[in-house]
């Protein structure tokens, strides 16, 4: 992924310059910009569109970050604030960050000096420097999907602690004992309130697992892939997974068939997620789910709230998930 840092390379500048030219600085020549222009041009990017100071001002933006907007999920939370932010006149600017740090870092401080409306964080995990950039930030934030313990603002999330309690109550309701929860990124805080939601409704129903762990890793169709290949060749060590979304499940269910596993027959498979690769191949997955594409909705209206009152306390937005039971979970003989 090219950045400011290459671009300023290209162009025989400071990483700076660059960035001044992209947020739009008085203190940039025309004839500097258009080195920049041109190295931009030369990587394969878009040059910078200049707008009069006039224009400038006029600008209603909001910007929304995502780790991966081909995620079905993520790709409807974003239609959702779209949709909602447009019919208000406002502009959707989507940054595909590919979870690189740096990237989000850049579009958040890019996203402050062309004075944005808001900033929405799709998939935020907590690190250091973000965390720094957040909160120096003067334009408000909302996250959406997860949050991140060290900055406070407003947060339209799943109740993933009430969806990991719900997922444990189901599966040991049909008789599992041996269960695997195939997460995705490790210090994510949906999968650490999942975990926690798993082992508090373990403990309330005075219920020992004979097996239980949890596999962190990226949320793919290839992962799921090699997961379920694992599990083959070891026998297939669980009665159910708990599986923290589609690509993942999709990928797990297709390689264990492969292997001739039957599912539910040899395994059940209950899914975090409920986005249309559930039915892939007859798979007909179990899920926990909620719509996010009102997620989104919520999001953009949260946001607005922020901007018409600045001072009122941040809001926590926890949106209850629901069961959809399919054919992927099967009831344990003599439960």
């Amino acid at each position: 992924m090219i950045n400011q840092k290459e671009i300023a390379k290209r162009a025989g500048v400071s990483r700076a310059t660059v960035s001044r030219a992209f947020t739009q600085s008085a203190n940039i020549s025309p004839k500097t910009l258009a080195k920049i222009q041109d190295a931009m041009v030369s990587l394969g990017l878009e040059p910078i569109v200049w707008l009069a100071n006039g224009e400038r001002s006029r600008v209603r933006y909001v910007l929304v970050i995502a780790g991966d907007i081909s995620n079905h999920f993520y790709s409807q939370i974003i239609r959702g604030v779209c949709d909602q932010l447009s019919s208000l006149g406002i502009m959707t600017v989507v940054c595909n960050s590919g979870y690189n740090s740096q990237i989000e870092e850049e579009q958040i401080e890019f996203a402050n000096a062309n004075h944005y409306l808001g900033i929405i964080m799709v998939t935020a995990i907590e690190r250091p420097t973000l965390s720094d950039v957040l909160m120096k930030s003067k334009v408000p934030i909302v996250f959406v999907n997860r949050y991140i313990h060290s900055v406070d603002t407003d947060v339209v999330c799943i109740d993933n602690y009430m969806g990991g309690y719900m997922a444990a109550t189901y599966l040991t309701g049909n008789g599992h004992r041996r269960v695997g929860y195939v997460a995705t990124y490790k210090g994510s805080t949906p999968q650490e309130d999942r975990i926690k939601g798993f082992a508090a409704a373990l403990q309330d129903m005075r219920i020992t697992l004979e097996r239980f762990k949890v596999f962190y890793g990226k949320s793919s169709v290839l992962r799921g892939k090699q997961t379920g290949e694992e599990f083959a060749a070891q026998g297939m060590p669980y009665t159910a997974l708990f599986v923290a979304d589609a690509l993942v499940a999709v990928g797990i269910a297709n390689s264990l068939r492969d292997k001739g596993f039957r599912i539910p027959e040899d395994v059940s498979i209950l899914c975090f997620d409920d986005s249309p690769y559930i039915d892939e191949s007859g798979l007909d997955l179990s899920t926990i789910q909620y719509d996010p594409y009102a997620m989104g909705q919520t999001t953009a209206n949260t946001l607005i709230q922020r901007m018409n009152a600045p001072n009122n306390d941040v809001h926590h937005i926890y949106l209850v998930p629901k069961l959809v039971e399919r054919k992927s979970v099967r009831k344990l003989a003599g439960e």
